[in-house]
């Protein structure tokens, strides 16, 4: 078995590289849509994905695939998850500073447990106190027909792009 690179301690600025994981699936045009946001504020970004083959709403499955791969990328990546059960709730969405110097953008739903406990929590920021830029509305609403991916896409974007500094710190 391989072992996991060490972490780094003290956060890293985002390094332009955004990581896709999501229980969509490849059959219809959100994930592409999810990129397209993304080219839309940035063409410097670098687009990945780790899957989004995640079975439908399976949270426990979601969160083992982004601790299994997660320490190996540079630290400053941001992974985008999407695996949410709770779609149309007022379940907020969260962004995630490890360690490690990684960053993770999901639902509170318990998709960033593993990847908490494996590369550690500098800092834990709700959603609604990011600001995000706001230009880009009408193509987000394109991201799901739930409107989840809209606001993780969102989140990542601000994070990516140029670090929230704002808000009170949860951890």
């Amino acid at each position: 078995m391989f072992e996991r690179p060490a972490p780094v301690a003290g956060a890293a600025e985002p390094n332009g590289i955004v990581v896709y994981e999501t229980d969509f699936g490849l059959k219809d045009g959100a994930v592409s849509a999810m990129r397209g946001v993304a080219r839309s504020v940035s063409r410097d970004l670098i687009l990945e994905d780790l899957t989004h083959e995640i079975p439908a709403f399976n949270i426990w499955e979601g969160a083992y695939r982004l601790n299994q791969t997660a320490a190996y990328w540079p630290p400053g990546t941001v992974f985008v998850a999407v695996v949410d059960p709770g779609v149309g709730t007022d379940r907020k969405n969260i962004v995630l500073a490890t360690n490690s110097g990684h960053y993770f953008v999901a639902p509170d739903n318990g998709l960033l447990t593993l990847v908490a406990e494996s590369l550690g929590v500098a800092e834990v920021r709700d959603s609604q106190l990011i600001p995000l830029d706001r230009r880009y509305d009408a193509i987000r609403l394109e991201c799901t027909d739930s409107g989840t991916g809209t606001g993780v896409v969102d989140m990542a974007l601000d994070v990516t792009v140029s670090r929230a500094n704002d808000g009170p710190v949860h951890a």
